[in-house]
């Protein structure tokens, strides 16, 4: 068998955090506003997203290497969706992986395919954290000339998906701040995951990716990275408004393990986000309860 077209830019064990009983979710198109029954095999995926032409031949190079990353990613990340409130307890591998994996989905996700353009032109070789070398001499041999041309390769240029979210693992801007970091448990387990899931308080540089930060994990459980501040538990308005912004910054997709509380979200308060600023707003709303 050939290799599946589906390149999906929120992996599967991901997305099956989100599911019903019967491993299902709802999701709303915000190019047609309608909402559909699917599962996570069938969504949020574009077909060879991921694959490379070089001298006529197609690669999966990043696909391959994506799945690497997945599945140790994959049962870390079970550990915390399968932990209780008395149970919890993040080790550090798990925080590194759901951290890394982080960073990740914020240059897989397409939201990000502009940005990440002008930074594979803006970025050298050593801004990236790699080089090319001579292997008699050990002497760089990464020329500007040489990076001009390996940038315009198709293959090398969508490998810059996996050397993007290493660069925030750097030691200038990683951040092993354990204290900063909860996860919050949510009793009607309705969370909201987008096709660009990751909300943060502003990209400035790598080091954002680090800092003030929410990512839901599942239907139930939200990770929060603040230096802020931290509440025992998260207000009812917070959560409203977490899931408004998930609506909000999606490029297209939503989804919802309850088509009623969905259902509710669009036809109620779906319009206002159409108004001007209103992501801004939002952010700063989310960001207020953490003070």
């Amino acid at each position: 068998m050939g290799a599946s077209k589906k390149h999906h830019y929120l992996p599967q064990f991901y997305l099956k955090g989100f599911t019903d009983n019967e491993g299902n979710y709802y999701v709303f198109d915000k190019k047609t506003e309608e909402i559909r029954k699917t599962n996570p095999l069938n969504s949020f995926f574009v077909n060879n997203r991921n694959t490379s032409i070089m001298k006529e031949e197609r690669f999966v190079l990043l696909e391959d290497i994506y799945a690497q990353f997945d599945s140790l990613t994959a049962p870390q990340l079970e550990k915390i969706r399968n932990s209780t409130i008395e149970d919890l307890d993040l080790a550090t591998e798990a925080f590194h992986r759901v951290k890394m994996f982080i960073t990740q989905m914020y240059w897989r996700v397409p939201r990000s395919d502009e940005e990440f353009e002008k930074m594979i032109d803006k970025l050298t070789f050593a801004d990236a954290g790699f080089d090319i070398k001579n292997k008699t001499t050990g002497k760089s041999v990464a020329t500007e000339e040489l990076q001009k041309q390996l940038k315009e390769a198709d293959l090398f240029r969508k490998m810059y998906r996996i050397f993007l979210p290493l660069i925030s693992y750097q030691e200038k801007y990683r951040m092993n701040d354990f204290e900063n970091l909860r996860v919050y448990f949510r009793p009607n387990k309705f969370q909201l995951t987008s096709d660009n899931p990751l909300i943060i308080k502003e990209f400035k540089d790598f080091r954002s990716l680090n800092e003030e930060m929410f990512f839901p994990i599942s239907c139930d459980k939200i990770f929060v990275h603040t230096k802020q501040p931290k509440p025992k538990n998260l207000p009812n308005m917070f959560l409203l408004d977490l899931d408004m912004m998930q609506i909000q910054q999606a490029t297209r997709f939503v989804c919802c393990s309850n088509k009623e509380y969905l259902e509710y979200l669009i036809n109620n308060l779906y319009s206002y986000s159409k108004n001007f600023n209103f992501e801004v707003q939002m952010k700063e709303r989310l960001f207020s309860h953490f003070k």
